[in-house]
């Protein structure tokens, strides 16, 4: 075998390892990992975060649904972040709010028109400038 053909064989054989390891179908995780790098996210954060949730409720891994704890992870976030700034909590203090519809890969966020106006409006009050990465990332999801 050539170097070229080692290399190759040894990146299909990671792959292999690593699925064999992980519950998760590839294309699962890589719809995670896109949507933890569009908030300013990465991989390390998003495992951090599935292993918490697998911690946190005792749910076996193979059990999980990956995207939903990441879009989860992320809407908390930015929840604590638009309260620090503005002092209303978007999921406890609007007449409706914006959930997680968990999907694997189609994972999404769910709400209403009326939900979606209200937090934007709440958003708005925070400069653009001002706005952390995951609350850019709520505006995206929500637009």
């Amino acid at each position: 075998m050539s170097g070229q053909e080692i290399s190759s064989r040894i990146e299909r054989e990671v792959v292999d390892f690593s699925m064999s390891l992980i519950p998760f179908g590839s294309m699962d995780v890589r719809v995670l990992l896109q949507t933890a790098l569009d908030a300013g996210k990465d991989g390390d954060w998003a495992a951090e975060k599935i292993l918490e949730f697998v911690d946190d409720t005792g749910t076996r891994m193979e059990d999980v649904d990956p995207n939903f704890v990441v879009y989860d992870a992320l809407l908390q976030e930015a929840r604590g972040d638009i309260e620090a700034a503005t002092g209303t909590d978007i999921l406890n203090d609007l007449n409706e709010e914006v959930t997680v519809c968990g999907n694997y890969m189609c994972t999404t966020l769910d709400y209403t028109e009326k939900a979606r106006s209200e937090t934007l409006a709440v958003i708005a009050k925070i400069p653009e400038g001002e706005r952390t990465n995951v609350v850019r990332w709520l505006v995206e999801e929500l637009s």
